[in-house]
């Protein structure tokens, strides 16, 4: 495996030929075996080229603060799902007198069963459409996950936002 990185962008390229022997090769060709005859040939699978960029995100301007808030669903048995939710403070700025905060949060299934099609809501106040990443707005404060369709037990789900003011977030299940 060889690797650089160019202005933020880090390319790593797999071979199954050892580094001094690599030659001509170069990220995108297909692998050279490194086995001379065809009888012992590699039961590994081919190499493969990975390709990954940071993109960019406003520079929040103050330090980390961590807050959890907890919800669960009511016990009967047509109930909402059993989870718990954590947020993380990543950053705050001020822009045009409005403050904005930056969020990691994860909704983490508290219950025995999975969770499908989730709905979270909140009250919050987005940024903008473009300020939610890893959740799809189904309506107005009211969130799906993006990326998966079940949440199993002991599990949980990633998402992140940019939402006015400085308070922590709220969120709810349907």
């Amino acid at each position: 495996m060889t690797g650089f990185s160019d202005n933020r962008v880090f390319v790593l390229h797999f071979s199954l030929n050892q580094y001094s022997v690599l030659g001509q090769e170069k990220c995108g060709d297909v692998a050279k075996s490194p086995y001379t005859t065809p009888s012992s040939a590699p039961t590994q699978p081919p190499a493969a080229v990975s390709t990954s960029t940071t993109g960019s995100t406003p520079a929040p301007v103050s330090t980390t603060t961590t807050t959890t808030t907890t919800t669960t669903g009511p016990s009967t048995s047509t109930s909402a799902p059993k989870v718990a939710f954590s947020s993380t403070l990543k950053g705050s700025w001020s822009e045009g007198g409005i403050q904005y905060t930056q969020w990691d949060s994860s909704v983490i299934n508290t219950g025995t069963t999975a969770i499908s099609h989730l709905i979270i809501t909140s009250t919050m106040t987005l940024k903008d459409s473009a300020s939610l990443w890893r959740l799809d707005i189904v309506a107005p404060g009211q969130y799906t996950p993006s990326f998966v369709q079940t949440i199993n037990p002991n599990e949980s789900y990633d998402f992140s936002f940019i939402k006015s003011g400085s308070d922590a977030p709220s969120f709810n299940v349907q």
